[in-house]
């Protein structure tokens, strides 16, 4: 989630970086049958060859490897693969460390895809520097359905060690990562101390700044934080790239339901963008309103996150605001304001406004239709939606690990440290903590879109015009709370 810094009031909104598929795995991690047994023996310098077996078709594969002699090296993991099947082979994969030795603690570390035409072959390579305290590296594969692999083979490979058991190098730098992330966690860790020891004894050895940030990540997933993130100064062009904004599906359907459908945006502050996109999807929505649909859909299911003001803002004339969630925190509740063509909180009441237009006040029923690709500032987008009148929710709980506001920090070098600081309320005041479960739950193989239009047709019609007072007072620019 991007919060907004202090040039635009450091009004807090929602971001995910682009690793929904490696927290969907890491989640399942228990669930998966293992395919060789636990810690082989580590390699010394050069490679080591594990041949295994796929266990079943469409089945996950599971290695583990003792951590504890890589220690201060850095290592390959090249997994090899065989297409026998009609179909393409795809299959994502999945490189992890252990903190603890007690199987309670795994932080992702690297993914990749392992992807090959029928009859042929293919290969992956994951690479990470294992640091100090680890105990455990794991490979996760998980083949798409109808894969079929007639083989896979692992091959894992390490340098000599890097570093000895040192101070970091980059000792300022860690500890002002910890000590801003103790004073401003929305979760601070129950136990400072440890927590201050775990990033200190991953960092040791620590060559770069890039191995510091590996380490505070690792502490930060083994605290239950998977939303605070880091981002060095020469990473930001790629990291808003992987988030660059796809347009808004807004379509009436030949039942006469209407239905918009976002995914992910983020636009690196980027006011003309931001503006641009809310200003289309605002329109797009007006159009088709205009032919008078029997209602809407709301389609989130692939809104992994980014910025959530331009979202709102587009969706302004449907989300019947202008008081529609809030941000809670330690320091008190920041209410989210929607009115017509417009979003912000009441500490800074715009953040998008897309400028003249006509007013738009939808009273029509809405079905909001959410899933694991939800998150983020797609589910804040979500709880904007939440106690709404005439409005359920269809589908599969959000991904839930990203449900909260980060603020954004510019550290002393450059790095931007999102910390997660605030919890998500809907506009009851109802704190949102974890996945958003929606009303219907929709499972495998049947139609949710199907279900949601079924309820909206047998959902009365409401006549636009009278929400016209309504729509006025919506435009009116609201008093700070």
């Amino acid at each position: 989630m991007i919060s907004h810094d202090l040039a635009r009031g450091r009004s807090r909104a929602a971001f995910v970086l682009a690793r929904s598929l490696a927290l969907s795995m890491a989640a399942a991690f228990a669930g998966h049958a293992r395919a060789a047994a636990d810690a082989p023996p580590a390699c010394a310098s050069g490679s080591q060859t594990l041949v295994l077996q796929h266990p079943a078709q469409g089945a996950a594969l599971r290695v583990d490897v003792d951590a504890v002699p890589l220690r201060g090296r850095r290592v390959w993991i090249t997994v090899e693969g065989h297409a026998g099947g009609a179909a393409p082979l795809r299959v994502p994969m999945m490189m992890a460390f252990e903190s603890a030795p007690d199987d309670s603690s795994m932080a992702f570390a690297q993914s990749g895809t392992l992807w090959a035409e029928p009859g042929s072959d293919s290969h992956v390579e994951l690479s990470q520097w294992v640091y100090y305290g680890l105990h455990r590296l794991r490979v996760l594969a998980t083949p798409q359905a109808g894969t079929e692999m007639s083989g896979v083979t692992l091959r894992l490979r390490c340098s000599e060690v890097l570093v000895e058991n040192a101070p970091p190098t980059q000792q300022a730098l860690l500890d002002e990562l910890v000590a801003l992330y103790l004073d401003k966690a929305v979760h601070p860790p129950a136990d400072p101390a440890r927590f201050r020891a775990m990033a200190q004894s991953l960092a040791t050895g620590a060559r770069t700044a890039d191995d510091v940030f590996g380490a505070m990540r690792l502490t930060m997933q083994e605290a239950g934080d998977w939303h605070s993130y880091i981002v060095p100064s020469s990473g930001r062009a790629a990291f808003y790239g992987r988030l660059a904004p796809t347009p808004p599906r807004v379509e009436l359907r030949a039942d006469g339901v209407a239905i918009v459908a976002l995914s992910q945006v983020a636009f690196d502050h980027d006011i003309a963008a931001s503006t641009a996109y809310a200003r289309d999807l605002h329109a797009a929505i007006a159009r088709v309103q205009a032919r008078h649909p029997h209602g809407w859909i709301v389609d989130l299911r692939g809104d992994g996150g980014g910025d959530m003001w331009p979202m709102l803002a587009g969706l302004s004339g449907l989300v019947d605001g202008p008081r529609v969630g809030a941000f809670v925190s330690s320091e008190g509740t920041e209410t989210w304001l929607v009115p017509d063509g417009r979003s912000g909180t009441n500490l800074f009441p715009v953040l998008t406004d897309i400028g003249p237009h006509e007013p738009l006040a939808i009273s029509s029923a809405v079905a909001v239709l959410i899933g694991p690709g939800t998150a983020s500032s797609g589910e804040a987008t979500a709880v904007a939606f939440e106690a709404r009148p005439h409005t359920r929710f269809f589908g599969k709980p959000t991904l839930g690990l990203y449900n909260s506001g980060v603020m954004q920090y510019t550290l002393s070098d450059g790095t931007m440290f999102g910390i997660v600081e605030s919890l998500y309320a809907d506009r009851t005041g109802r704190v949102r903590d974890g996945a958003l479960v929606p009303d219907t739950v929709v499972t495998d193989g049947d139609d949710t879109v199907g279900a949601a239009a079924a309820w909206l047709l047998a959902q009365p019609v409401v006549s636009a015009s009278s929400r016209s007072a309504q729509a006025s007072a919506a435009n009116a620019a609201p008093s700070a709370d």
